[in-house]
Order: C-alpha cells, then structure tokens, then sequence
C-alpha cells in the first residue's frame, strides 16, 4: 500500500487511492474549474456487447438536450475517472456556457482494464457498437471525438484508425509500447506492441482502416518526464506522415488524472470547435 508524504499537505484522490500532490510555486489550476457551467445530467445505457461483461456506458448531455436535439458525441475512455477527478463534466458545462456547441458525451469505462484497452478486438468492436446504438437514441451531428489517457489514449487512437466518422482525438500519456519498451511480463504487451506498429504504419487495426488521415485531426499530451514521453513523440511524427493533422503538447507533471485534466484545455475544445463548426 503506498503511503502519503508526511511532509505534504496536499491529497488528491485517484482511482488507485489518495495521493500525494506537491504543487509547483508557480502552478495555477485551470481556470474553468471555477467558471459558471451549464448543469447536466447522466444516464446509464446498456449497449450491445462482444465481450464476456456488459459495457459500463453512460452519456452525459447538458440541461435542455433533447435526444432528438441533434449535438456533436465525444467518447470518453475511463470515463468515470475523467468526469471525477478529472472534473470533465464541470469542463464541459464551462465550455458550453463560455460559447462551445453543446455536446453530448459518452463516457465509456472497463470491467477488464488491461485487457480491454490493451487493442481487445471484441472491446474494439463493442464501441463500434456503443457508438451506433447512441445513434440510434440521440440526434448526434459532426464528426466524433474521442478523448483517453494511457491504455485509454492507446484505444482512443485505435478507434479513430478505425473509423471514417472520427474527426478529432485526444490522446494523453498513449501507452504506444514499442520493442524498446520494458513493461516486464505484462501479458497483452506484445499484442500493444503489433498494434502501435500498425498505427505508425497506417496498416488496418483488426481488418479496418479509415479511408483517410487527412480529415482527421489529433492532440497528443505527455509529460517530459514520463518513461513514454519519447514514444508520444514519435507517434505524432508517424501521424503526421500518414496525413493526419497533429498537435503534440509536451507536459511538465507526469502520469496522472490532474496533469490530464491539467493539460486537455485549451486543446480539447479548441480541436473539437475546429471540426463541430468547420
């Protein structure tokens, strides 16, 4: 069990307990965590499912969407932990009310985490199922977004290799493993070693492939330090090659929620406000 700094003050909570949180001297929070944001409201969906467990899914819509009110989707991978500490509702309520499209978002979370958002072809195939069935029950216009952070930013961009209907996606600290990397024994590491070759090749991921990188528009974060900084780099060089447009934003913090939440804006909505209103 790991244990708090007796010498800091500051916790934050995260999906692997509380934790330490020392702040540089010149660190100053997001400013929309404070702003004036338009409330919203959750539903639990049940989507058709390839794997062995249900889908957890829910979809969040602003006060005053209607489901045939036709609004811009954003996935979200770990959704539950960018809509708690990541404070990911309070962005979008902030972002609606300082003028963004409303949006509806589909936050999308894993029974098995590893497994599923290690490039799962079944998991792949049930968000192709979870975004048709959203479709299905809701007005949804515009290109698709998709937003993940770690094994999340690895599946986001997997997604949206697969999918001629994505036009933006945020991938923060993407685990983009490579020969080079040294994850132990991790069990599904060589199955994300084939797939990010494939991604930096521009190969089909599980027999599909969109048509095009060129209409696709990407934002990846890492932080400097981090064991992966360099394999986000290098992936945003591959992309761009394949024709996407790609904005690689470097980070000072490491690999956790707040340095995500910290590091999405303005990026996000810029990408998405780009696309929603092009």
């Amino acid at each position: 069990m790991p244990l708090l700094d007796p010498a800091c003050s500051r916790t934050v909570s995260t999906d692997f307990g509380d934790r330490s949180e020392w702040r540089a001297p010149d660190y100053t929070p997001p400013r929309w965590l404070d702003a004036p944001a338009v409330p919203g409201r959750l539903n639990r969906i049940e989507v058709p499912s390839a794997l062995t467990h249900p889908l957890p899914a829910q979809v969040w819509a602003p006060r005053g969407l209607r489901a045939r009110d036709a609004a811009p989707l954003l996935v979200v991978f770990d959704g539950s932990s960018y809509a708690g500490p990541g404070q990911l509702l309070q962005w979008a309520g902030a972002a609606i009310e300082s003028g963004m499209p409303p949006l509806r978002l589909l936050l999308v979370d894993a029974v098995q985490r590893m497994q599923w958002f290690s490039g799962s072809e079944r998991f792949l195939r049930t968000v192709d199922f979870a975004i048709e069935d959203v479709n299905r029950r809701y007005a949804v216009r515009g290109p698709v977004g998709l937003l993940g952070a770690s094994l999340g930013g690895l599946t986001a961009l997997l997604v949206s290799a697969r999918r001629d209907d994505v036009g933006v996606v945020v991938s923060q600290s993407g685990s983009f493993f490579t020969e080079l990397s040294d994850e132990g024994d991790w069990p599904w590491l060589s199955r994300v070693r084939r797939l990010v070759a494939s991604l930096r090749a521009g190969e089909p991921v599980w027999g599909r492939r969109r048509a095009s990188f060129d209409d696709l528009r990407v934002g990846l974060t890492c932080g400097r330090g981090e064991d992966n900084f360099g394999n986000n780099r290098d992936m945003a060089t591959a992309l761009r090659r394949r024709g996407a447009q790609v904005t690689f934003a470097p980070g000072r913090d490491l690999h956790n929620v707040i340095a995500w939440r910290d590091q999405w804006d303005p990026l996000l909505a810029d990408l998405l406000t780009q696309v929603w209103r092009g």
